[in-house]
């Protein structure tokens, strides 16, 4: 998956939170769990409009390793913590469109942070 790919899932991962009443931390890994298992195991997301809906099928099919697939998660997880506040704010909204907008927009340089980190490795 890529970093886009990754942003447009946050609203997966708030109705998968919604849905099981847990916090976000839970959440994520709940949102890796059924990429992983490539369908919806852990959460809803079928309250969502279908184009938020996870192709979860399809994420099983890529070929990444697990360090490559974790550093992008963790892009996902600590962009989703950075914008914590504003991404409440759009959920209460059901402002899908600005969630994803908000993650691709990077406003604290994580994503260049973690995935410089990650190279260094």
């Amino acid at each position: 998956m890529t970093t886009n790919q990754w942003n447009h899932l946050t609203p997966a991962l708030f109705a998968i939170a919604e849905t099981r009443n847990a916090d976000l931390g839970v959440a994520c890994d709940m949102l890796r769990n059924n990429l992983r298992q490539g369908r919806d195991v852990d959460g809803d997301t079928t309250t969502l409009p279908e184009e938020y809906r996870p192709g979860y099928a399809a994420s099983v099919k890529e070929d990444l390793t697990a360090k490559a697939e974790f550093a992008l998660f963790r892009v996902f997880s600590e962009k989703v913590s950075a914008c914590y506040g504003e991404l409440c704010r759009l959920w209460a909204a059901r402002d899908y469109e600005g969630m994803v907008a908000l993650m691709a927009g990077d406003p604290e340089g994580v994503e260049a942070r973690v995935l410089a980190e990650f190279l260094e490795q």
